[in-house]
């Protein structure tokens, strides 16, 4: 990627915070560490949302002028963030990561390098979206040998193919995923994942209908519903706990999904021509 002082940056990568002000200043050092190591062209898009612990304050005091700070009055949720974020900057690829797992910035050279491979395949075709799954936590020997089950039947049953977990994210996120995957038709072990590398040019084919923590499912669901080629990888393997998601928001994307028509495909309004 080029790297030049007049070029536009190659990576934003999007960080909401909420009642963070205990590892923001962490968090976006350790980001531009990686950045800086990596020798990408970079900016870091903060956003507020509706902080009340004083995460605001520490994010009005920073001058790297490759952060820039967002801030919402209340609470908004992660799609309205990644939103916001879309409409301040013009890099080509979208990191969307989060602050309530640690995650690791050095996760992401695996992703740039992912989503820049071509898959012969499909001549060619670069992935739209690449996902992060949380990994390091052991699956409980009870749902281990569900899991053999489970595969067992969609191998020899439905000939579905399908791998062990990569670690347990907890029976409720492992339910939401499964939930996924049926409704949606998301392929993704971990979709609610907070780490997630996106090409700006796959989401603008759409607009991002969800406010909070659903925008994960719907991003990926789209883009699947869009032919565009995804893919998962797992992070560095850590032991702590997964922080659910929310549930909301899941009717109305299932009721109502919106797309942007192809460009040319809705002729462009004309003039009515007033009578003589």
């Amino acid at each position: 990627m080029n790297t030049t002082p007049d070029s536009p940056p190659g990576l934003a990568v999007v960080l909401p915070l909420h009642n963070a002000a205990g590892v923001a200043l962490a968090v976006i050092d350790g980001w531009r560490d990686t950045l800086r190591t990596l020798k990408v062209a970079r900016e870091i898009v903060v956003i507020d949302d509706g902080s009340s612990d004083g995460t605001a304050a520490l994010l009005e005091a920073l001058t790297d002028p490759a952060v820039k700070v967002l801030t919402h009055a209340t609470r908004l949720g992660t799609g309205a963030c990644l939103r916001a974020a879309l409409a301040v900057t013009t890099s080509p690829l979208i990191l969307h990561t989060a602050a309530d797992y640690p995650y690791t910035p050095g996760d992401v050279a695996v992703f740039l390098e992912r989503i820049e491979a071509a898959d012969e395949r499909l001549d060619g075709v670069t992935a739209a979206l690449v996902a992060g799954c949380r990994t390091g936590r052991p699956v409980p020997a009870f749902w281990k040998a569900v899991g053999v089950v489970y595969r067992n039947f969609l191998g020899y049953a439905l000939g579905i193919p399908s791998e062990p977990l990569r670690g347990w994210l907890g029976f409720g996120e492992h339910f939401r995923s499964w939930t996924a995957w049926v409704v949606y038709g998301v392929p993704f072990t971990d979709p609610n994942c907070g780490f997630k590398l996106y090409r700006r040019s796959a989401l603008e084919r759409f607009p991002i209908q969800s406010d909070g923590d659903k925008v994960h499912v719907e991003l990926a669901a789209k883009l699947t519903f869009l032919t565009s080629l995804i893919d998962e990888v797992p992070l560095t393997p850590k032991p702590d706990a997964v922080v659910p998601a929310s549930g909301r928001e899941r009717a109305s994307l299932f009721r109502h999904p919106v797309f942007y028509p192809p460009p040319g495909l809705i002729p462009a309004a004309v003039d009515a021509v007033a009578a003589p």
